[in-house]
């Protein structure tokens, strides 16, 4: 979708800034449905927050995870929030 490729980018970029501090992965939604369905993503794109292989959670216990489109700021607030 386009905001997936507008937002491909600054997942690369945040992937070399936090080199050694976190894990990134990417998932093609279109080859990948089962795992979509399975992790509760209806949006794309959507970011999800793992933290030792856990959901991170909000003070709600809610899943702590970003749904459209984003500027890097926004994924850098929470990435450094969560850390």
């Amino acid at each position: 979708c386009q905001p997936c490729k507008v937002i491909a980018p600054i997942i690369d970029e945040i992937s070399v800034d936090f080199l050694g501090k976190l894990h990134v992965g990417k998932l093609n939604a279109d080859q990948n449905n089962e795992i979509l369905k399975t992790l509760g993503v209806r949006n794309v794109p959507t970011i999800l927050f793992y933290k030792s292989g856990k959901p991170v959670l909000d003070e709600n216990d809610n899943p702590v995870k970003i749904i459209g489109s984003f500027g890097k700021e926004k994924l850098v607030e929470v990435i450094t929030q969560h850390l």
